[in-house]
């Protein structure tokens, strides 16, 4: 007995599907190399309705991935590309939050060498619009990750308090802070978090694959080492992309 045709089967096999799936990837393509090769506002505002056909981590990565290809191209514009590539991830993240809600990046890192102990604590925080607010990088005396990771996300809410937001959604990539964060708020070594917390309304921590985070790992990295660090404002402001509505998830109420 021949097998039923099932719906899935039907758009599996569908030329007119198909050529509509090639259609949106082309058209997805076209505009990230815009949005990488001119960092313009009017790019990056196709690629930010175009990124509501799929999830943000999905357009991120496929962001990454030209960006990766194109600077393999052309080597003279590694830097610009590498620039423009995490000015869009910030953006599309940011352009993500709910309305009166801004967006923060931290990172903290810490190892030994032969020789000396390094570290570094790095954050950003944007508006809506995908304009930088304030960032910070400096070194930090602290031993561990996990300690700089902490003090990172302190540093980025002691701004956040500074420029008077109420509301943050913060992203990390470090796994034991967002579940000492949900799971543990009273653990001593939050001390200093929680205390930054109180002022904000509501802090919401996030947890993002650390190849989504390397905006603020550059700076942790570079205040560690004490390298130049690259000027996200500059790529940022360059694109400034117009305020556009969307909705997040639930927001945890802070009760630090």
């Amino acid at each position: 007995m021949p097998r039923r045709t099932t719906q899935a089967d039907t758009k599996t096999s569908s030329p007119a599907a198909e050529r509509a799936r090639r259609l949106e990837a082309d058209t997805i393509k076209r505009a990230i190399d815009a949005a990488l090769l001119a960092p313009t506002p009017q790019p990056l505002q196709e690629l930010t309705a175009l990124h509501q056909t799929m999830t943000i981590a999905a357009m991120v990565d496929k962001v990454r991935r030209r960006a990766t290809q194109l600077a393999r191209r052309a080597r003279a514009q590694r830097a610009a590309l590498i620039g423009a590539r995490d000015a869009i991830v910030l953006a599309l993240y940011a352009q993500a939050a709910p309305k009166g809600w801004m967006t923060a990046w931290c990172d903290g890192s810490a190892r030994a060498t032969d020789h000396r102990h390094l570290a570094g604590i790095g954050g950003i925080i944007l508006d809506r619009h995908g304009h930088v607010i304030a960032q910070v990088a400096r070194n930090f005396t602290g031993q561990s990750a996990l300690e700089a990771e902490i003090a990172a996300a302190s540093a980025v809410l002691a701004l956040a308090r500074d420029t008077g937001i109420a509301r943050m959604r913060l992203h990390t990539d470090c796994k034991a802070l967002v579940h000492l964060w949900l799971n543990q708020r009273d653990d001593p070594r939050l001390a200093t978090l929680r205390a930054q917390a109180r002022h904000l309304d509501r802090v919401h921590m996030r947890l993002i694959p650390r190849r989504h985070n390397q905006a603020a790992h550059r700076l942790s990295h570079a205040a560690a080492h004490g390298t130049d660090i690259l000027d996200l404002d500059v790529k940022a402001k360059q694109m400034q992309p117009a305020p556009a509505d969307g909705s997040g998830e639930s927001s945890i109420k802070n009760n630090a």
